[in-house]
């Protein structure tokens, strides 16, 4: 069976970038990531992928700021959800811009980003679909209030599930990252391929 060792670099947030950006190197190439937003009643995680870390996070902010993603309040309610015609964005415009830039900020402070390098490209997507897979079914499980997990992939990837197996096992580089890789992921190992998809 085929592994892969991650060791999580993270967090990453607004007020500490450039900070925590010099301390890190090859932000640029290609890693899995997540996400998370804790709100009073949840907390929010996405999982991804992507060849420019760095350029990924900063679109994530862009997405926030510009409009173009949902904004929730501090309980996690959807408080604006952009519509592919644009109205809402307009709508908004018109009558509630400083209330959407108030929400857009809160959700980009919200924003804690973590880290993976991964430079095999034939397991990136499969080792992405079994993170996606992990938090999907701890989320199902998890139990009310501020640690309740919600995933917010929108769709559940199912990509290598038919591969031969792998084993991920995840290693955090600080307290945070242990934090939300045992919330995520658990503490086992995750097994993903023929056997278990």
């Amino acid at each position: 069976m085929k592994s892969i060792d991650l060791l999580w670099q993270g967090p990453l947030r607004v007020g500490e970038l450039n900070k925590a950006t010099s301390a890190l190197s090859g932000l640029d190439g290609p890693h899995l990531y997540f996400c998370v937003q804790v709100y009073h009643s949840k907390t929010v995680a996405y999982v991804g992928q992507t060849q420019n870390f760095w350029k990924r996070m900063l679109d994530y902010y862009e997405g926030f700021l510009g409009f173009a993603y949902w904004l929730r309040d501090n309980h996690g309610k959807p408080r604006y959800k952009p519509s592919k015609d644009r109205t809402c964005f307009v709508d908004l415009l018109d009558k509630k811009l400083e209330f959407g830039m108030e929400i857009a900020v809160e959700e980009v402070k919200r924003l804690q980003f973590f880290c993976a390098r991964c430079d095999d490209p034939n397991l990136i997507r499969q080792v992405e679909a079994a993170l996606i897979g992990r938090v999907w079914g701890r989320a199902k499980k998890s139990a009310p209030g501020p640690k309740k997990l919600e995933c917010d992939n929108s769709r559940r990837e199912r990509y290598g599930s038919d591969l031969p197996p792998i084993s991920i096992t995840n290693h955090p580089s600080s307290a945070a990252a242990d934090e939300y890789l045992e919330l995520l992921f658990g503490p086992k190992p995750i097994r993903w391929g023929q056997t278990d998809g």
